[in-house]
């Protein structure tokens, strides 16, 4: 859990900053980087000072708390999926990300995580670590692939649904596109009930008669909007 977290706590930080500052927003990517910087090494510090100064032998107690590791096979338990994703959304929230975009989130972190829990499982060795190095590359992998594939499949989906909505499509729309439409109003309308979706967006679905009205009005060449523009 906390190795992946990792990779979403301050991994996906340090790679949003540099992007940033490629994208020519430098003060922002600049701060960003600083201040993910000065947490980790806080953190890291932070613990070899507290381990100092309270305990008299830090490394025979860090070596003592292996023992306190791996109790529970989590292959054996129903929640082991359920929990990561209780923690991975808290990951979502200390990035004020949208809950409407939750699912997104989760379906690249759970992806991630499956991964290199099921590689670290398989190439699991005793002392050479390299189990725990390719476990992780193989997750982090799969999380780029799933982000990728996510964000692909997210754009499809609005693109189908703003083209039904604003009737701007050059074609008659195809079944898959209806399908699509009505599964993003529908999920709208129901964010819309708890209110974590912005009110435009229901406004905008509301309106979508209105706007089919005009174009075929000025579709109708003997109407006066036609004979106006």
């Amino acid at each position: 859990f906390l190795g992946t977290h990792y990779w979403f706590y301050y991994g996906t930080a340090f790679v949003i900053c540099i992007l940033e500052i490629i994208a020519g927003e430098l003060e922002m990517g600049v701060t960003r980087f600083i201040a993910v910087s000065i947490k980790t090494f806080v953190l890291s510090l932070g613990a070899v000072f507290g381990m100092q100064i309270i305990l008299k032998s830090p490394h025979d107690a860090w070596t003592e708390q292996t023992q306190n590791c791996g109790l529970i096979d989590l292959s054996t338990v129903w929640w082991r999926i359920p929990l990561y994703l209780a923690c991975s959304a808290s990951v979502l929230g200390q990035y004020r990300l949208p809950i409407v975009r939750y699912a997104l989130g989760l379906t690249v972190q759970l992806a991630g995580y499956e991964v290199q829990y099921r590689s670290f499982r398989h190439l699991h060795s005793s002392n050479d670590y390299l189990d725990t190095a390719a476990s992780n590359v193989f997750g982090a992998m799969a999380a780029v692939f799933t982000a990728y594939l996510v964000s692909y499949m997210a754009s499809r989906f609005l693109s189908y649904y703003n083209a039904r909505v604003l009737h701007r499509e050059s074609e008659e729309i195809s079944n898959l596109g209806k399908c699509i439409y009505s599964i993003t109003a529908f999920f709208i309308r129901v964010y819309d009930l708890f209110g974590v979706v912005r009110h435009t967006d229901r406004v905008l679905l509301d309106v979508k008669k209105k706007i089919k009205q005009h174009w075929k009005e000025l579709d109708n060449q003997d109407n006066f909007r036609s004979k106006n523009c």
